[in-house]
C-alpha cells in the first residue's frame, strides 16, 4: 500500500514536470503567431486597414493569413506532451538528484534473481530510499526563455501598440476590428451596423437642450431601433466604400460631400419626419424609425398675487417652465380702464435672464412709483421666452400700480395733478390752473423760490405747449418737485440707490465681465452709504431714534458694515461664477432696505408701530416679574408642606431671587403674614400695569389680543388665592397668566410684523420674550 502511495505521488510530480516541459515548448511556438495577430489588431484599431482600397485590403488580409500560418508552423509539434523519461529527468535536474536515482521507481527486479530472498530485500530497500525522495520533489516554474527566440524584444513593441491604439479607438475598437476583417468591394453590406457596414454616424441635439449626442450603429443605436430626436437636431454621417452617400429623412434626401474616393461626409437638420436613412447611390445602408420631438412653448404665471411692499415697490412673484430652459421672463404693463384712445404704450419690466434650467421662479421688487402710471389701474401679464424665441403669456390681471404715499400736503396736491394729467391729457389747462393756485400760496411750501419757479414753469408750459412730449416732461418735473417737497436729500439718495441696484442686477443677468461687476459694486456701495446717511438725518429731523431707524423687524441692528459685508459676499459669489447666488444676495439686500425704510416710517412718535414696540418691551418685563412671583408662590407652598423651611421664614425670597418694589417681610393686607400679603400686593400691582398697557394700546388703535384679557383674569385669580393663603392655587393661576402673556406677545408681534410687511416669525417678540425658566 505504501508503494502504491509513493507511486501515485511520483506520478503527480511527473505530470507536473511534463506540463512544465510542454509549456516551455509551446509558448515559444505560439508567440510569433500571436505577435502577427497583435500587429494586425493594432493596425485595425488605428483605422489603417479599413481605409485601404478593397483589393489591397483583401491582399493584406491574405498576407497576414499566410504570415500567421508560417509563424505557427511549429505549433503542432509543440502540442505533443513530452515523454515520461524527459519529465523524470526534469525532476532530477530541478531537485539535484544524483546518479539518476529516480529511475529505480520505474524499474523492476530482473527475473534471474527473482527467487533470492536477499536480493528481494535489497531491491525493496533500494526502492524505499528512492520513494523517500518523492515527498521532497518540487517542479520549478516553466521558463520558456522567450528572449532567446525574440532577441530584439519585438513583443514589447506589439504590446505597446495594442495599448495605445486600443485606448485611442475606445468604444469603436470592436467595430474597427470587424471592418478590418471584411474588405468592401463596391460598398458596405446593407443591413449591418456601425463601422461594419461602412459608416459612422451620430445625432447631435441643439445646444440649448443640453442633451448628449446619440451614436448610431455598432457603437450606439443599432439600425431599426426607434429614436426620439429633438427638433432642430443635426445628423452627421461619414460613409466608407460607397459610390454616392446621402442622408434621408423620409423621402427628402441630402447628398453628402465626397471627401476622398469612396468616402462621403456631411450633415442635415431634423425638423420633421418618421424615418432616418443612410443611403449609398439610392440603396439603403441602414435606417432608424424616429419621433421628432417639437420644442414646446414655455408656460408662465403668477404663483402669488401682485402686491406692494412697504416702500411701495411692486412685488412680483413669477414662475415659468419650459421643456429645455427658460431664456427670459418679463412683466408687461399697459393702462387699463375704458375709454383709452388708440393703442396704449407698453411698459416691459425684465425679471430674469437665462437660467439654463427648465424652471425659473422667484420674487422681484420693482420700484415704479416714479412712473406716470403710478396710482392708476394697469393690466399686467407675465411673458416667458425660450431659447428659440417662443413666447408664452400669463392670464392678465388688473391692479392699481403702487404709488408713493406723500405726507407733505403740497406734495400730495402736486402728485394729484400729475395723475390727472397722465389719466386725461386733454385736461392740461385745468391742471395748469390748479398748479397756479398752489403756487399762489407760498406759505404752504415755506416760500421756497425753487418750488415757486417749478410750479410756474409747469403752468406756463402746459398752457402754451400742448404736445405729448411736453406733457411727459411736465410729468417728470412734477414728480421731482413732489420728492423735493417730501424728503429733500433722501429722495435723491434713494433714487440713486435703486438705479445702482438695478444696474448691477441687469449686469449679472447679462453675464457682464468681472471688471464691470466690480465697478457697479463700487457704485452700489457709494449709493448705499449716501442713502443710509440721508435716512439717518431724516430720522433725526422727524424725531425718530437713529438706532430705531436702522433696526430690523426682528429687533437686530443693521449697520453699514453689515450691508458692506453682504455686498462683498455677493461680489465674491459673482467672481467665482455663482451669478445666481449673487443675484439672490442682492434680492435679500433689497428686501432688507425695504424693511429699514418701513421701520423708519412706522417708528415715528405716536404711530401704532411705536406703541406696539413699547408694548412688547413692557410685556417682556411683566413676563419676568410674573415668573418671579410664581417662583415665590411655589417656595411658600413648599414651606407650608414642611419641605425644610424654618419658622419665621414665611414669605422670604430664596437666595439670588430678585425682589420687587415693596417686597419684604412687613405685614400685608387683611392681617395676613407679611410674605403672603406682600405677594398679593405685588400681584395686584402687576395686574394694574397690564391694565394700563391695554388702555394705552387701545387708545393708539392697536387691536388687543384676547390672550392679554385672559392674562388679566388669571392675575386676578392669583391675587385672590394669595389673599386666601393658598399658594398652590396662586401658582397655578400665575402659570396660566404666564401662558396668556406669552400668547399675547406673540399675537402682538404678528400684528406688528403684518403692518411692517415682514415674516411674523421674525417680529420683536423674538427679542422681548424671555425663555421660560424652570419652576421649583
Amino acid at each position: 500500500m505504501a508503494g502504491e502511495t509513493s507511486n501515485a505521488r511520483f506520478g503527480r510530480r511527473l505530470a507536473a514536470a511534463r506540463l512544465a516541459l510542454w509549456w516551455e515548448a509551446l509558448w515559444p511556438a505560439l508567440w510569433p503567431g500571436l505577435g502577427v495577430a497583435g500587429l494586425f489588431v493594432a493596425l485595425a484599431w488605428a483605422g489603417v486597414i479599413e481605409r485601404l482600397p478593397a483589393t489591397i485590403h483583401a491582399m493584406t488580409l491574405g498576407l497576414f493569413g499566410l504570415w500567421l500560418l508560417w509563424a505557427w508552423r511549429r505549433v503542432p509539434e509543440a502540442l505533443a506532451l513530452p515523454a515520461r523519461e524527459r519529465a523524470r529527468r526534469r525532476l532530477e535536474t530541478d531537485n539535484a538528484v544524483p546518479h539518476r536515482a529516480l529511475e529505480v521507481l520505474d524499474d523492476s527486479l530482473g527475473l534471474d534473481n527473482g527467487d533470492d530472498p536477499m536480493t528481494h530485500a535489497l531491491w525493496h530497500s533500494h526502492r524505499a530510499r528512492a520513494a523517500a525522495r518523492v515527498d521532497g520533489l518540487r517542479v520549478k516554474a516553466p521558463s520558456p526563455e522567450l528572449f532567446r527566440h525574440d532577441p530584439y524584444a519585438l513583443r514589447a513593441a506589439v504590446i505597446l501598440a495594442l495599448v495605445v491604439t486600443g485606448v485611442a479607438a475606445g468604444p469603436l475598437a470592436a467595430s474597427r476590428l470587424g471592418q478590418a476583417l471584411v474588405p468592401h468591394f463596391g460598398r458596405g453590406g446593407a443591413g449591418g451596423g456601425g463601422e461594419a457596414t461602412g459608416f459612422t454616424a451620430w445625432i447631435t441635439p441643439p445646444g440649448y437642450t443640453r442633451l448628449p449626442p446619440v451614436y448610431l450603429g455598432a457603437q450606439g443605436a443599432a439600425p431599426g431601433l426607434g429614436l426620439r430626436v429633438p427638433a432642430g437636431a443635426s445628423v452627421i454621417a461619414r460613409l466608407y466604400g460607397t459610390v454616392a452617400g446621402a442622408i434621408a429623412i423620409d423621402d427628402e434626401a441630402r447628398d453628402l460631400e465626397q471627401i476622398e474616393p469612396g468616402t462621403f461626409a456631411g450633415e442635415t437638420t431634423v425638423t420633421a419626419g418618421s424615418l432616418l436613412r443612410l443611403l449609398d447611390d439610392g440603396s439603403e445602408l441602414a435606417a432608424w424609425p424616429i419621433e421628432v420631438i417639437a420644442d414646446a412653448p414655455p408656460t408662465v404665471g403668477f404663483p402669488a398675487p401682485l402686491g406692494a411692499s412697504e416702500r411701495r415697490s411692486l412685488r412680483i412673484a413669477f414662475e415659468a417652465h419650459d421643456d429645455y430652459g427658460v431664456a427670459s421672463v418679463a412683466l408687461r404693463l399697459r393702462l387699463g380702464g375704458p375709454g383709452r384712445p388708440g393703442v396704449e404704450p407698453l411698459v416691459v419690466v425684465p425679471l430674469g435672464g437665462s437660467t439654463g434650467r427648465p424652471e425659473a421662479k422667484g420674487t422681484v421688487f420693482k420700484d415704479l412709483t416714479a412712473h406716470p402710471w403710478a396710482g392708476l389701474d394697469v393690466i399686467a401679464e407675465l411673458t416667458a421666452t425660450d431659447a428659440i424665441g417662443q413666447v408664452a403669456r400669463s392670464a392678465p390681471v388688473t391692479i392699481a400700480l403702487p404709488e408713493r404715499n406723500f405726507r407733505n400736503p403740497v406734495a400730495r396736491a402736486v402728485i394729484a395733478q400729475r395723475k390727472r394729467l397722465v389719466a386725461n391729457p386733454t385736461q392740461r389747462r385745468a391742471v395748469a390752473q390748479a398748479l397756479a393756485g398752489i403756487a399762489d400760496e407760498p406759505q404752504a411750501y415755506g416760500g421756497r423760490l425753487a418750488v415757486f419757479l417749478a410750479l410756474d414753469v409747469a403752468t406756463i408750459t402746459l398752457v402754451r405747449h400742448a404736445a405729448p412730449e411736453t406733457d411727459a416732461a411736465m410729468v417728470d418735473l412734477l414728480w421731482d418737485l413732489a420728492l423735493d417737497l417730501e424728503e429733500g436729500r433722501v429722495a435723491g439718495a434713494e433714487a440713486a440707490l435703486r438705479a445702482a441696484q438695478e444696474a448691477l442686477e441687469q449686469a449679472l443677468q447679462n453675464g457682464a465681465s468681472d471688471a464691470e461687476i466690480a465697478r457697479l459694486m463700487d457704485d452700489l456701495r457709494a449709493a448705499m452709504s449716501e442713502y443710509l446717511q440721508a435716512m439717518t438725518e431724516e430720522a433725526m429731523r422727524r424725531g425718530i431714534d437713529p438706532d430705531a431707524a436702522q433696526a430690523m423687524p426682528n429687533g437686530q441692528m443693521i449697520t453699514s458694515e453689515d450691508l458692506a459685508r453682504m455686498l462683498d459676499e455677493a461680489q465674491r459669489a459673482a467672481e467665482s461664477g455663482s451669478r445666481e447666488e449673487a443675484q439672490r444676495m442682492l434680492s435679500d439686500l433689497r428686501e432688507m432696505l425695504e424693511n429699514l425704510q418701513a421701520m423708519q416710517s412706522m417708528m415715528e412718535p405716536g404711530s401704532q408701530a411705536q406703541s406696539m414696540n413699547q408694548g412688547l418691551n413692557e410685556l417682556g418685563q411683566m413676563l419676568r416679574q410674573q415668573q418671579q412671583l410664581r417662583d415665590r408662590a411655589f417656595a411658600e407652598q413648599q414651606r407650608q408642606q414642611g419641605d425644610g423651611a424654618m419658622p419665621g421664614e414665611q414669605g422670604q425670597p430664596r437666595p439670588g431671587q430678585g425682589s420687587q418694589p415693596g417686597q419684604g417681610g412687613q405685614p400685608g393686607r387683611n392681617g395676613q403674614p407679611g410674605g403672603m400679603g406682600q405677594m398679593a400686593a405685588d400681584q395686584e400691582a402687576l395686574r394694574q400695569q397690564l391694565g394700563d398697557l391695554l388702555r394705552q394700546l387701545g387708545e393708539a388703535g392697536v387691536p388687543l389680543p384676547d390672550a392679554l384679557a385672559r392674562a388679566d383674569q388669571a392675575m386676578g385669580q392669583a391675587q385672590g388665592a394669595l389673599e386666601g393663603n393658598n399658594p398652590g392655587a396662586a401658582a397655578q393661576a400665575q402659570g396660566e397668566a404666564l401662558s396668556a402673556l406669552r400668547e399675547g406677545m406673540g399675537a402682538l408681534s404678528e400684528e406688528m410684523a403684518r403692518q411692517l410687511g415682514t415674516d411674523p416669525g421674525q417680529g420683536p417678540a423674538a427679542k422681548a420674550a424671555p425663555a421660560p425658566t424652570a419652576t421649583p
